[in-house]
């Protein structure tokens, strides 16, 4: 399933509504395909969410997400419990995604973390 921007929408489907319409996306070598399931309106230019389709993460996979974690492309938004303190889920979420990580620095040499950020700095 894909929720497509109005930009995207207009320009893969032009003379037809996309609602229902299939749309396929080549990634890497394999052409898989999206039904369109929703048109939202293009994200204002000043936002911190800059997007032209959304798709559901269960249409790739769980395996598929599992390796494939080079993509810049993932925002996960997490809400803490009360009284947690950030710098602790952080750390344990590094701890969690350890193993991945260090396939990233063995693959491309990139030694990444992972970063929580309050999300009031986020612009909407």
């Amino acid at each position: 399933m894909v929720v497509l921007t109005q930009q995207l929408a207009d320009k893969f489907f032009p003379d037809v509504d996309p609602m229902g319409e299939m749309l396929q996306v080549q990634i890497y070598s394999e052409l898989i395909s999206f039904k369109v399931v929703g048109i939202v309106e293009n994200p204002l230019p000043n936002s911190s969410l800059q997007y032209k389709a959304l798709f559901s993460m269960m249409t790739w996979g769980r395996q598929y997400l599992e390796s494939n974690w080079e993509h810049p492309i993932y925002k996960t938004f997490i809400k803490i419990q009360s009284g947690a303190k950030a710098e602790d889920v952080e750390r344990k979420i590094n701890k969690a995604a350890a193993a991945p990580l260090r396939k990233l620095e063995e693959k491309f040499g990139l030694k990444e973390s992972i970063q929580l950020y309050p999300f009031r700095d986020f612009h909407f």
